[in-house]
């Protein structure tokens, strides 16, 4: 081969390229584990201790990224390593989460993580195949466990819950149930009119 000046062409070759993780993925790893030691160890006033002080500080990373929703997006969902959670390892996240929330009646941390868990749940019966590859038993499964997702909601609203996770987990279920277009953009205002960053 020859470049366009007709020289002879030098095929360039390249190391491996070797992925690391970045301080947010380690700093991430690091909220999770204590977050899920305390779950574990029933450490409940301490864990809605800690979660609320990053709603209260609104620490980020220098990416802009919330710690609490790296927090979240991690804890409330079992998935390991790139691996797919069975319904065993759902379900025992579930019942800690729900421990969790009888133990402590006034957490809506707690009734948070259990519906961003329910509407990860829901997506497990669903599948992640196109629309018309759904079961009819996938579909149901799904709907009713979005709703059980929305109604840990609601009760984390009548806690009046300062937690901002509370929107992003609402759009997620609202994505699962489809709700109208109308519906959605409310929340989504809501969001920003209660929490403009």
């Amino acid at each position: 081969k020859t470049t366009e000046k007709n020289e002879p062409y030098v095929e360039e070759t390249h190391e491996a390229i070797v992925t690391t993780e970045s301080d947010i993925d380690i700093e991430q790893k690091q909220m999770v584990a204590k977050a899920r030691k305390l779950l574990h160890e029933k450490n409940y006033a301490e864990l809605d201790k800690y979660i609320d002080s990053l709603v209260t500080s609104r620490e980020a990373c220098p990416n802009g990224r919330w710690k609490l929703d790296l927090l979240y997006m991690e804890f409330t969902d079992p998935e390991r390593a790139g691996k797919k959670a069975t319904e065993a390892e759902w379900l025992k996240l579930i019942d800690e989460f729900k421990a969790w929330s009888a133990a402590s009646k006034s957490s809506s941390n707690a009734l948070i993580a259990l519906a961003e868990a329910y509407t990860g749940y829901a997506w497990l019966a669903r599948g992640n195949g196109y629309a018309n590859t759904v079961s009819d038993e996938g579909w149901r499964l799904m709907g009713e466990r979005i709703d059980t997702a929305k109604n840990y909601l609601k009760q984390a609203d009548v806690l009046n819950s300062k937690n901002p996770r509370k929107w992003s987990a609402a759009l997620i279920a609202g994505l699962g149930s489809n709700i109208d277009k109308r519906a959605y953009e409310e929340i989504v205002s809501e969001a920003q009119r209660k929490e403009p960053t």
